[in-house]
């Protein structure tokens, strides 16, 4: 698993998660804000997407991105941390909650899956064929978003253009089967630590966790892909939600 590492303090330390449509490098604003320069920062491509190893005999369930990365944060003898995880990445994020929550020390869930109906693109793979998706529906998708005018469209074409079709496939499949095991909101709403969920004004995101750690902010003019659409927005809310928890 491939990781972009920025140490600047060793005792603050922040992990970026993409999603299914990206990889470390949607994350290029808040790498490049000030605000986050106070933290040291890993930056993750999930196996099968930017830099890292893309294998065919893997599995790309999310269970196992999540066991990599904690593998990976071991190693480099990070014990507590920040997460900002968007769409996959949150929802790996969550799995972390459950696993090793104690050592998150703060969680920014960028419209995460917590179940079926917030999946998007994902959901439209529910009913076919792998072969089906390999030889008509990836195809299309990719070029109908590189010929966009949009340019968070064409973004993330160039995006799908490095990520094989058997790895969106899978894992696609597996948000879908999280999704549907109604087992994140849970670790969610579980979690020891301040929570901040940020909704896309346009997005399809449709879960409404409650809890008394749990802040939930929407991003105007940006769905789902906020941090190609709004990314502004978002790291305005990003900084308030630090500075209040962690820097007054």
């Amino acid at each position: 698993m491939f990781y972009k590492k920025i140490v600047r303090n060793e005792n603050n330390w922040l992990i970026l998660l993409h999603g299914l449509q990206a990889n470390h490098s949607i994350y290029k604003d808040i790498l490049a804000d000030e605000h986050f320069s106070k933290f040291s920062i890993l930056a993750i491509d999930f196996i099968g997407f930017g830099k890292s190893a893309k294998p065919e005999e893997s599995t790309y369930d999310l269970a196992e991105q999540s066991k990599s990365l904690i593998g990976i944060l071991n190693n480099e003898k990070i014990q507590n941390f920040h997460i900002i995880g968007h769409s996959l990445g949150a929802m790996i994020g969550m799995i972390l909650l459950s696993q090793i929550g104690s050592r998150v020390l703060s969680f920014v869930n960028l419209e995460g899956n917590m179940k079926i109906e917030d999946c998007g693109e994902s959901k439209k793979l529910e009913s076919l064929a792998c072969t089906e998706f390999q030889n008509e529906y990836y195809p299309s998708l990719k070029n109908e978003l590189l010929k966009s005018n949009i340019a968070s469209h064409k973004i993330r074409g160039e995006f799908l253009n490095e990520i094989p079709d058997y790895v969106f496939y899978k894992s696609a499949k597996s948000i879908l089967d999280w999704s549907k095991k109604n087992v994140l909101e849970k670790y969610f709403l579980e979690a020891k630590c301040p929570c901040l969920l940020l909704i896309g004004e346009k997005g399809s995101f449709f879960s409404d966790p409650k809890g008394e750690h749990v802040e939930k902010k929407v991003i105007k003019n940006s769905g789902h892909f906020m941090l190609l659409e709004n990314p502004n927005a978002v790291i305005k809310e990003i900084c308030s939600f630090h500075t209040k928890n962690y820097y007054e």
